[in-house]
């Protein structure tokens, strides 16, 4: 989706439930890979007495003095604008429900506000391999596997049953030395 088009939508939808910038709330992109989106509230804190040696006793009350909707900017770059507003919805459910994280309350808000009330979105191969910069082939399968940084362990695919032969562990390489053979379609790391 339009990245000018996803903030509009999100100032829309905050505005339509009340999360004004009147009532402190904002809007930000963050750079994350791993999340569609966040919403950080500040809540509002009550002083409900004092110890005996002077300190305040606070307790955290369930309104709020506004927050920050956030949403990654690589990730909407990717969804379409049906999933942007849902990731859109489910934080403002976060907004309203400050201090519900995923539970029924934030559910039942979620769903309310036309969310659809699910904790997380689906991590296609095609988000993998776009937020990556490793790619992992696994020598039994020719499966591809995707990691941001080169993993300092051995791993292996599920095709080999947890086996752990050394011969059937990923190989992993940058994306800049694979080659695909087009006549087989099997991906191979680049010989120099």
């Amino acid at each position: 989706m339009d990245l000018l088009r996803a903030k509009e939508l999100c100032l829309e939808l905050m505005t339509k439930h009340g999360l004004t910038s009147e009532n402190g709330w904002s809007f930000e992109w963050i750079k994350s890979k791993n999340s569609a989106g966040k919403c950080r509230t500040f809540n509002s804190v009550k002083i409900v007495g004092f110890t005996t040696t002077g300190r305040k006793i606070k307790t955290s009350t369930n309104s709020t003095n506004g927050g920050i909707i956030m949403l990654s900017s690589f990730i909407t770059s990717i969804h379409n604008e049906d999933e942007v507003k849902d990731t859109i919805l489910h934080e403002i459910a976060h907004g309203l429900t400050p201090g519900h994280n995923h539970d029924s309350v934030w559910r039942r808000k979620a769903l309310e506000i036309g969310c659809n009330g699910e904790r997380c979105f689906a991590i296609t191969e095609e988000i993998e391999e776009k937020k990556s910069n490793i790619v992992g082939i696994c020598p039994k399968c020719n499966k591809k596997h995707y990691m941001v940084r080169m993993p300092k362990t051995n791993r292996w695919c599920m095709c080999t049953n947890r086996t752990f032969i050394a011969e059937e562990k990923i190989q992993w390489t940058t994306k800049s030395n694979l080659v695909v053979d087009k006549t087989t379609n099997i991906t191979r790391r680049r010989l120099h």
